[in-house]
């Protein structure tokens, strides 16, 4: 398994995604999705290729908003969300839906509960706290006082799964130009560098 940087984790998934063919916006929260799971010690990176290796749970293959849309989506509306919990549907990839959730209780400076059918998640910020186990299944969140306790965030590297990590990197080589006469043409400072 190779061991990445979250740095690494953040830029491949990123490309990964727009290799993929998503939008910049929604590539650029894939990788920040990735990074905040693997800091918190979850298979961020896992969970970003999976999403984006089965085409049913993929918005461009399916039409309908998958698991980061949906994370997205509800983190832009999360100052509006109270103690009134708000319903998500069932998701194939939880985890980012956590991930978004996560990311706007350190942004905030507020807290969200998240309950599914064999568990939960407390999100506050710079913390996480997980119970039960962590499956596909309809959600609920709410606001919470933020006083709850956690793990933070870990620096450093984060290991990740072989295959993941090849199918990403695949698909992140899709956005680059492929070498050619052409695109080596005029490459570099030539014959004259002014620096």
């Amino acid at each position: 398994m190779p061991v990445v940087t979250l740095a690494e984790i953040d830029a491949t998934c990123r490309k990964a995604a727009r290799g993929h063919g998503c939008a910049w916006g929604m590539a650029e929260e894939a990788g920040k999705s990735a990074r905040w799971l693997a800091s918190h010690g979850l298979p961020g990176a896992e969970a970003i290729a999976d999403m984006l290796s089965d085409g049913a749970q993929c918005c461009r293959r399916t039409g309908r908003p998958c698991a980061l849309a949906r994370g997205v989506a509800l983190a832009d509306r999360a100052t509006l969300i109270d103690a009134q919990p708000i319903a998500i549907d069932t998701t194939a990839q939880p985890l980012l839906i956590l991930a978004q959730m996560g990311r706007a209780a350190d942004a905030l400076g507020q807290a969200f509960a998240l309950e599914w059918e064999t568990g939960g998640a407390t999100l506050a910020p710079q913390s996480l706290s997980i119970r039960g186990q962590l499956t596909p299944s309809a959600m609920t969140c709410t606001a919470i006082d933020p006083g709850a306790d956690g793990t933070a965030p870990l620096a450093h590297s984060r290991p990740v799964k072989d295959a993941r990590w090849t199918a990403l990197t695949a698909l992140s080589h899709r956005i680059l130009v492929p070498a050619s006469d052409a695109s080596r043409a005029g490459a570099g400072a030539g014959t004259h560098d002014s620096d």
